[in-house]
Order: C-alpha cells, then sequence, then structure tokens
C-alpha cells in the first residue's frame, strides 16, 4: 500500500505528492502484474474493486474506470510515458494505493 501525503481538492487526484512510501496493508490483498510494465497491466483484489483510477506523479488522473469484473481488470498502459504512476483502488473498506512503473 502506498500512503502519500497529499493536498487533496475537490476529491480528485489533482493534488501535490510530497513524499510516497510503501507499507505493508493487512485490509485488502492486491496483485499488480507485471510490474514494471509497458503494455498493460492486471490488478487482482481480494474484495470488490468499485473503482479505479490511475495518476501520475503531478497529479493528473489519466485513467477513471469502474471494473467490467469487480475484483480482476487489464488497463492498457502503452500510450503512458516512462515513468512511475499511483494506482488508486477504491473498495467498501477505503482507497488502496499502489505504485507502478512504466518503461518503454
Amino acid at each position: 500500500k502506498l500512503t502519500t501525503d497529499t493536498y487533496r481538492k475537490n476529491d480528485t487526484c489533482k493534488k501535490m505528492i510530497k513524499k510516497v512510501a510503501i507499507e505493508n496493508s493487512a485490509k485488502t490483498k492486491v496483485t499488480i502484474y507485471p510490474n514494471p510494465a509497458n503494455e498493460q497491466i492486471h490488478i487482482e483484489s481480494s474484495i470488490p474493486i468499485e473503482k479505479l483510477t490511475i495518476c501520475n506523479l503531478s497529479g493528473q488522473m489519466l485513467v477513471d474506470r469502474v471494473p467490467d469484473n469487480a475484483n480482476t481488470c487489464t488497463i492498457f498502459i502503452s500510450a503512458f510515458a516512462k515513468g512511475t504512476y499511483i494506482v488508486n483502488l477504491y473498495t467498501h473498506l477505503g482507497v488502496e494505493k499502489r505504485k507502478i512503473t512504466v518503461f518503454k
């Protein structure tokens, strides 16, 4: 799980990310693979995902989606620039954050 010191404005992904730290989460088992990736990522969750977003480190939202299958989904990322992105998974327990890396 990623935690961020952020400034949220209007509950969007537009925020200033001051620090990103990785910590373990006992709430939800989430698997994102492959990571790093260049064409697509697969997301699997132990509890249903209600919505997911992907943001770059500048806070720009690139993906805002409700998955067709609540526990798994595939996101095509081939149009993303090389770099690090934050995946926000919204569940009934809250928001799980994960870091992915895109390479070219």
